[in-house]
């Protein structure tokens, strides 16, 4: 931004008359926004701005009374900044009709003050237009404003109110006399300003998803301090998991505040067994509590209320509501400003920094009225595509509510009585997770009351709201119109699954359970829904689901936040939009996937950490976007783990301090007792693998881990269902299998890549995992061996057959939802470069020597043509990997083993996975060799050479710019010498090399460990599996890349085509005409000479002009042809 001036003199070039601006002071509400104005150096005007009215007082400064008003004009809800000289001012937008009207009271003539662009001229930027003002919206522009260097304008759609006494009294208290239609708050403070006031946290397992799927910045103990920072806990702050400092106060009703029926809630909730939950934003919350609320006093504390509120006063912030944003503003794929509207007027206004903050309904919106967003969408809309992006509107999450509604007995509570005091906390039987359900006893005042419940008597009616925290579905956000006032539409698929229909069952009947208590029947007069007749089977409860089924108002996840590898995200983790440039999204739709808890509190904490890493200088304009090597592992619907202890640090405490505990316990296997790490979920048998191999820090891929997790998974599956297995036993280690495929005991996988060739120890490592996690699930303690790891979780199985099937279908996995993506998206970009350059004729070259002319299309259609081979290559290596060895046991011959074990198993993988996994028709020669494995490692490397091909004749093409070929400009990523300023090297390029050499090294020793078998079985598993796997994550990033960060940049040059007409090679087109030796005798004088084809042949040839015009059309000779003189005969 430009320095900072009290004064401004408009330049006088081009005009009859000079204007002065100067800034002497503030207004009484300290806005700092009071000018006075010269017209030729003499005193014109003072302009007052009143941000309280809206309103510019003009009063006269050459009159004998200067207070004289001579009217008040209607300001602009916008101050803008003017820029003279690199200094700026921030002046009221309507200031040349002011002056206009005031000079023709004083008979001047203004004529030349129309030409004044005041916004426009010399434009300077904000530094950061923030819109929308909502829980991000608000954080973001009081934490980006407090370094005074920055200025924020900060849009709201709904009206601003930045006097607390005029604030409507359904924003300012908690309570609504009416129930609120739409999930969204139009109003300065969003969705803060009307919610429930829950300030509710997820559990931790939330977070750590968010970090396991691509995004490590945001993990539980990283977010930990950013809510620790926004809130000041009344009850416990000051701890380890609370702040005690922040802008957002937060309190629990102490039990004797409780209303009576929230009191029989809570008692009925613990007499049904349920645990006393002291604190709900504690890492191990569970069970019944007071709910944590920022109600303060009857007051809901907005974050317009308290982070707006602590900055209004600086002149680095501008605040504005009732401001609508059409759509944004690009260069190219720049971010520049906004088109908005306000008074029914529209404005542009630009900044450095555009970020979106309106929410996960309104900011996909706007990225799609900007052109951001599915190409076919847009193209359907009318809107013309800036960017394809589309996971835009895509992943809508939210929590499915259903609300049981009683009359009760007595007079209803006074209408300032708080609507919600405490809440259950809890899991239905056999889910093995945590935190699925949130139920709690609501007043009829409550935000959380569905609109469609609509009471006509006065007596006291209460409800209970069941709410599905982790819903299996997800929705859509499509446009309505190219509108902005036109609400989109949303689609969002809530229970179409039978899981998250059983589980809200579950929770509706629990409701109805404690309803029936002792303590708690006294207040029920009636219960009027759902009836007897919805509850009479599951099929009509059912449908009462479906038809009562309502949003809580936490739509999140519509401009997803994830990796570069992951096609649907819209933000890389740093929250920037992917493909753009200065564009950001902040708000609760960036969440991969929502939290399980209301989602106010997380949504001020991504506020808070983006702020944070806009401070520290991370995802700045410049940097390059990152993507990520592994594969995207998606989202995990139903069965998550509980963490591992939380391991935190205190802010207020040293490294040495942290909250961590060294404790053992003792695990037995067949070798006798080990001591093991307390919070383990291993055992015995891995801790002495994890002694027996201290050799390197390699360890087995994420991929490979869910794959064993999923075997096991399908295992236990198909012994329930023939009945081999113990249902509550099996039903356990499914839970515990599904953590593990959601990763979320990655930690306790600890073994080297290099151990027993078998691959027995981490096999061991799963069975042990799964065994203890499935133990706690049925109520036992780590070690209880409630699920024994041999006896259930390796039931009919051996390492011998699991290791090599785990290996084929992990790298299936990578494969269909990594490689072949990568490699289409390259091929899709070499062929759109093929098509857009296929006008331009230029010299071949063969032996690194000129050749005769080629298309730069072509040339490119060869490099598309080697991708699509490729992904060819990779579908045989899947039919390479398709036959898998399990149910061959210990040496192939199927040994405790059902006979159908295997063919049922691989079905159920088939269905899991979308991969194709059948038995092996011998199972003998799939446990003694890995020969698939070799062969697709083969195929591997044969993408790596085509890879290697196509990116070293990219870069030799741009080589340059000047000395080289330079035929094509390759996309400048970044600086190419720390010594010689200006240079630009084609990094892109170099790492698909590197790639690529690292791959056919992959290959070698797949090879080798191919060649490890041993009579019936290989022994070289492990390290097989780690170099196959490395090579399919390598391959599809650099593709990825390679694809994004340099092919679709690629420009061509005019150097080609300039050259080919001194090409010596254009003489091949004569030899037909004049003869091989003739033609070869003039492309030789012309490389003595200097002179061109053509000029030789024009003196030593008959040839006529026209027939050099045809022989030497270079055109032409990108083609079959034969074109030979006086021909036929």
């Amino acid at each position: 931004m430009p320095k900072e001036s009290n004064r401004v003199i408009f330049p006088t070039e081009g005009w009859t008359n000079s204007l002065e601006v100067e800034h002497v002071g503030a207004d009484q509400f300290g806005n700092g926004l009071v000018y006075d104005t010269r017209l030729n150096g003499s005193p014109l005007v003072r302009l007052i701005y009143d941000a309280r009215d809206m309103e510019i007082t003009v009063r006269c400064l050459r009159c004998e009374q200067q207070s004289q008003a001579f009217g008040r004009f209607q300001a602009h809800p916008m101050i803008g900044i003017v820029s003279i000289n690199a200094t700026a001012l921030l002046v009221p937008m309507n200031t040349p009709r002011i002056m206009r009207h005031l000079a023709q009271i004083h008979d001047e003539t203004l004529d030349d003050i129309d030409d004044v662009d005041f916004y426009n001229y010399e434009r300077v930027n904000y530094d950061y237009i923030i819109v929308g003002g909502g829980s991000a919206g608000c954080t973001l522009a009081s934490r980006l404003t407090e370094d005074a260097d920055v200025s924020v304008l900060l849009l709201e759609a709904g009206p601003d109110y930045p006097d607390f006494e005029q604030l409507p009294i359904d924003l300012k208290n908690g309570n609504n006399e009416e129930p609120i239609i739409i999930p969204r708050g139009k109003a300065m403070g969003g969705s803060s300003s009307i919610n429930g006031q829950v300030l509710f946290r997820g559990v931790p397992e939330d977070y750590d998803n968010w970090a396991i799927w691509g995004n490590d910045e945001w993990s539980f103990t990283k977010v930990l301090p950013y809510f620790r920072r926004l809130e000041n806990d009344l009850d416990f702050g000051g701890d380890d998991f609370h702040g005690n400092s922040g802008p957002i106060p937060v309190r629990r009703y102490k039990r004797e505040e409780w209303l009576p029926v929230a009191e029989a809630f809570y008692d009925s909730c613990r007499e049904l067994g349920f645990p006393e939950d002291p604190d709900q934003n504690h890492p191990d919350s569970n069970g019944v509590a007071a709910r944590p609320l920022n109600n303060i006093d009857g007051v809901r504390m907005s974050t317009s209320l308290t982070y707006l509120s602590m900055s209004r006063h600086r002149l680095n912030l501008t605040v504005r509501g009732s401001v609508v944003v059409r759509r944004i503003l690009f260069e190219g794929k720049k971010a520049i400003g906004v088109e908005a509207e306000s008074n029914g007027e529209s404005f542009t206004i630009f900044g450095d920094q555009i970020i979106l903050s309106g929410g996960a309904i309104a900011s996909p919106q706007i990225l799609m009225l900007s052109g951001v967003g599915p190409a076919d969408h847009l193209r359907e809309m009318g809107i013309p595509l800036v960017h394809e992006s589309p996971g835009v509107g895509e992943n809508l999450r939210d929590h499915p509510a259903v609300f049981s509604l009683f009359r009760g007995v007595g007079d209803p509570p006074d209408l300032e009585a708080p609507s919600i005091q405490v809440g259950l906390r809890f899991s239905p039987p056999g889910t093995g997770t945590r935190g699925d359900i949130q139920l709690a006893p609501i007043l009829m005042t409550s935000e959380h009351r569905p609109a469609s419940v609509q009471i006509d008597s006065d007596d006291f009616h209460f409800g209970f709201s069941a709410a599905l925290q982790n819903a299996t579905t997800a929705g859509r956000l499509r446009l309505a119109s190219d509108d902005p006032h036109v609400q989109p539409e949303l689609f969002y698929d809530y229970l179409s699954d039978p899981v998250d229909r059983q589980r809200l069952r579950a929770a509706v009947r629990l409701g109805l359970e404690i309803a029936e208590q002792p303590g708690f029947r006294e207040f029920v007069a009636e219960r009027l829904s759902p009836t007897d007749q919805d509850l009479a089977s599951e099929a009509a409860l059912d449908q009462w689901l479906l038809r009562n089924a309502y949003t809580q108002h936490h739509s999140s996840g519509t401009c997803k936040m994830g990796p570069g590898s992951d096609l649907d995200a819209v933000v890389d983790q740093y929250c920037r939009v992917y493909g753009m440039e200065n564009l950001r999204v902040v708000d609760a739709s960036v969440m991969p996937d929502v939290i399980r808890a209301n989602t106010n509190a997380t949504t001020i904490m991504i506020a808070e950490r983006v702020a944070e890493f806009i401070r520290e200088g991370k995802g700045q304009p410049g940097d390059k976007i990152e993507t990520q090597c592994a594969p995207v592992i998606p989202a995990p619907r139903i069965a998550e783990a509980s963490r591992p202890s939380t391991v935190v640090e205190s802010e207020t405490k040293k490294d040495s301090e942290k909250m961590t505990t060294n404790s053992t316990r003792i695990e037995r296997d067949s070798m006798g007792e080990m001591q093991v790490p307390a919070d383990a979920l291993y055992g015995a048998s891995t801790m002495r693998a994890v002694l027996n191999f201290p050799i390197s820090d390699l360890r087995f891929p994420r991929q490979f881990i869910r794959a064993l997790g999923l075997i096991k998974m399908a295992a236990a599956q198909t012994y329930m269902d023939m009945g081999i297995m113990d249902r509550a036993i099996g039903d356990a280690i499914v839970a515990a299998a599904q953590e593990v495929i959601d990763g979320k005991h990655d930690d306790h996988f600890v073994l080297d890549i290099f151990q027993t060739g078998s691959g027995t120890s981490t096999n061991t490592n799963a069975n042990e995992v799964i065994a203890n996690r499935a133990s706690q699930i049925m109520g036992g303690d780590l070690g209880s061996r409630l699920v024994h790891p041999n006896d259930n979780v390796n039931l009919g199985q051996s390492s011998n057959d699991v290791v090599p099937t785990a290996i084929h279908l992990a790298a299936l996995l990578g494969f269909k939802e990594d490689l072949l993506p990568a490699l289409e998206r390259l091929r899709v970009a070499l062929q759109a470069k093929s098509d857009e350059f296929w006008p331009i004729v230029k010299t071949g070259r063969t032996h690194l020597q000129d050749a005769t002319p080629v298309r730069l299309g072509q040339e490119f259609s060869g490099y598309a043509g080697q991708a699509s081979y490729s992904i060819t290559r990779v579908k045989r290596a899947q039919d390479a990997l398709a036959e898998v060895a399990l149910g061959g046991t210990a040496v192939g011959t199927g040994v405790n083993t059902h006979p159908e074990f295997s063919a049922r198993t691989c079905a159920r993988l088939s269905e899991m996975t979308g991969v194709d996994i059948r038995e092996t028709g011998n199972h003998f020669q799939a446990q003694a060799s890995l020969d698939g494995i070799v062969e697709a490692s083969g195929q591997l490397k044969t993408v790596a050479i085509s890879l290697h091909k196509i990116a070293n004749d990219i870069r030799f093409l741009g080589c340059g710019p000047r000395a080289g070929l330079g035929e094509i400009n390759l996309p400048e990523v970044q600086p190419g010498s720390s010594i010689m300023p200006g240079k630009v090297n084609p990094v892109i390029a170099e790492s698909v090399i590197q790639v690529a050499a690292h791959v056919v090294g992959n290959d070698a020793t797949v090879a080798l460990a191919g060649a490890g078998g041993y009579f019936e079985l290989n022994t070289m598993m492990p390290v097989a599996a780690y170099n196959l796997l490395q090579s399919v994550a390598l391959l599809a990033a650099s593709a990825r890349n390679f694809a994004d960060q340099c092919v679709a940049g690629i420009t061509a040059t005019d150097t080609g085509p300039t050259m080919v007409e001194r090409g010596l090679m254009l003489g091949t087109a004569l030899a037909p005409s004049i003869g091989y030796d003739a033609a070869a005798g003039i492309a030789k004088k012309a490389a003595e000479t200097g002179q061109t084809i053509r000029d030789v042949a024009r003196l030593d040839t008959s040839l006529t002009e026209a027939e050099l015009d045809a022989l030497l059309n270079p055109e032409e000779m990108t083609k079959p042809s034969l074109v030979v003189r006086g021909g036929g005969g």
